[in-house]
């Protein structure tokens, strides 16, 4: 009968041996990761993140005027530490450059995400950044002055968050993506045509989620990050969306904010809305869709 008296010395040391190596062996495992590892500090407080991304892009304005380093945070500290502990890859794709935004249509004011991305998952040990933009020509500009991001760490794609066939395209240059953010067009329908066809064809790991930055597009007719054909006077007369007072659209032209509140009915009523997703958080003008299949 083992009890603590009749533990030995010789028979303790070698309890307290295995437990030591295995316990090293475990943490050689893992990686050693932790939110003190070099580079990943940003983990341990939100206004860190903030400062990290904020350093390494100026032309980004994720973390400034809409105030996602919350949301970011919240979704990424956790998983970041999670997947370096295990050793695992970290992907992430990432729909727009910012070509189009602001009306500038420029590659000079593209890009910055791409910047702010880099510096905070550079440190993990295996980390895939997957960008897709719409133009093409901002994009190639962006990629030939820009060869450190564009070429040494992101891989980059051109396409149509609309289309079923450039998705395709995109998806099958990765098995799948721990995080999808889409901050494309900013059209609802686009929004919404993007969240449902990446979470149909299961293209989020589990465990991952999607998020839709801009969701105010329900609330007013946006006129940036689209092609610059027509002038924007011609584009916002052609466009449909919410209003201000209720951001909802209507059952034939529904924005991208009334089907969140649909989703979140289905919720109640313990259906899932769309494969894996049990938990949808709204933050400051962005949703995140938490993928968790069990």
């Amino acid at each position: 009968m083992w009890g603590p008296a009749s533990l030995s010395s010789t028979h303790f040391l070698v309890f307290c041996w295995c437990c030591c190596a295995f316990g090293s062996l475990d943490a050689q495992h893992r990686g050693l990761c932790d939110a003190n590892t070099q580079g990943l500090e940003w983990t341990q407080r939100v206004e860190l993140l903030r400062q990290v991304y904020s350093n390494a892009s100026a032309a980004s304005d994720k973390m400034g005027y809409h105030h996602y380093h919350v949301m970011y945070h919240h979704v990424l500290a956790p998983m970041v530490l999670r997947k370096c502990m295990n050793g695992e890859p970290f992907r992430m794709l990432e729909i727009g450059l910012g070509c189009g935004t602001y009306g500038k249509g420029s590659s000079q004011s593209a890009g910055g995400s791409v910047a702010g991305w880099h510096k905070l998952l550079a440190a993990l040990p295996t980390a895939e950044y997957h960008n897709m933009e719409y133009d093409s020509k901002c994009m190639e500009d962006w990629v030939r002055r820009h060869p450190e991001l564009g070429t040494q760490w992101a891989t980059m794609h051109t396409g149509n968050q609309g289309s079923e066939y450039d998705l395709d395209r995109v998806f099958g240059s990765a098995p799948q993506f721990d995080v999808i953010i889409d901050d494309g067009s900013h059209l609802n329908e686009h929004q919404r045509f993007t969240l449902n066809y990446s979470l149909q064809t299961l293209r989020v790991a589990n465990g991952g989620v999607y998020i839709i930055e801009d969701i105010q597009s329900a609330c007013k007719t946006f006129t940036i990050n689209e092609p610059r054909g027509d002038g924007l006077e011609a584009q916002k007369a052609r466009r449909t969306g919410g209003s201000p007072g209720d951001c909802l659209g209507s059952k034939t032209q529904p924005t991208i904010f009334r089907s969140i509140v649909e989703y979140q009915r289905d919720l109640l009523h313990r259906k899932l809305p769309l494969p894996g997703v049990r938990h949808i958080d709204i933050f400051e003008e962005a949703a995140v869709f938490w993928v968790n299949r069990l």
